[in-house]
């Protein structure tokens, strides 16, 4: 999946001369927390509701005495983007890693949209099947290249709809672990399948008292 296939399409922008009140009236009434700022159709940077913050206080907004700040005096920069075609998970590691809450995404040196932590859960619950009645599960297991065949043949034998399969990266000290979502609210016959494969340890949901 690509950035493209996630981002927000339709995104308010200001620009460095934008007074701030009017930047912080554009966040309130969209309900978001960031502007791109373009200079000459360019992003330049993002200017979040931190910023704004920072430099306005809790000021009221076009209240007498209070000077006229411009967008430039709060923005800072470089700004980090994305393209189109560069993959979700690309996207969040630099979120991550730089602590920062939304990507401008570039088409063609222009704006073509913006990704957002909010755009990132939504594709979470998606992958996770979150949306569909089931069950979640997860299991620690050992060799994977032993262990994945007979599992997804306990799956297909099971006949229970298949929501979401992730498996977790490995771990020096750590068994690897399979999260499972299946459409059954019943999963008991499942779970005992899936204890009788050697080397499989069902976690999650736990065994009834």
């Amino acid at each position: 999946m690509l950035v493209r296939d996630i981002m927000t399409r339709k995104v308010v922008t200001v620009t460095p001369d934008t007074q701030l009140e009017e930047a912080r009236r554009l966040m309130r009434r969209g309900r978001f927390r960031h502007l791109p700022v373009l200079e000459a159709e360019r992003v330049v940077a993002v200017l979040t509701d931190r910023d704004i913050a920072r430099v306005l206080g809790d000021a009221v907004d076009g209240a007498a005495g209070e000077p006229r700040r411009p967008v430039r005096e709060a923005m800072s920069g470089p700004v980090v983007t994305v393209t189109v075609f560069d993959p979700i998970e690309d996207a969040a590691r630099i979120m991550e890693e730089r602590d920062i809450g939304c990507l401008p995404v570039i088409e063609d040196g222009k704006l073509a949209g913006i990704v957002t932590e909010s755009d990132l859960f939504h594709v979470l619950v998606w992958l996770m099947g979150l949306t569909e009645p089931g069950t979640r599960l997860e299991l620690r297991v050992g060799r994977l290249t032993d262990v994945l065949p007979r599992v997804v043949d306990v799956l297909c034998t099971s006949r229970a709809p298949l929501h979401s399969f992730l498996v977790g990266p490995a771990r020096p000290t750590e068994p690897r672990r399979i999260l499972l979502r299946v459409g059954t609210i019943h999963p008991a016959p499942l779970i005992a399948a899936l204890r009788q494969v050697p080397g499989v340890e069902v976690v999650e949901p736990l065994p009834a008292a």
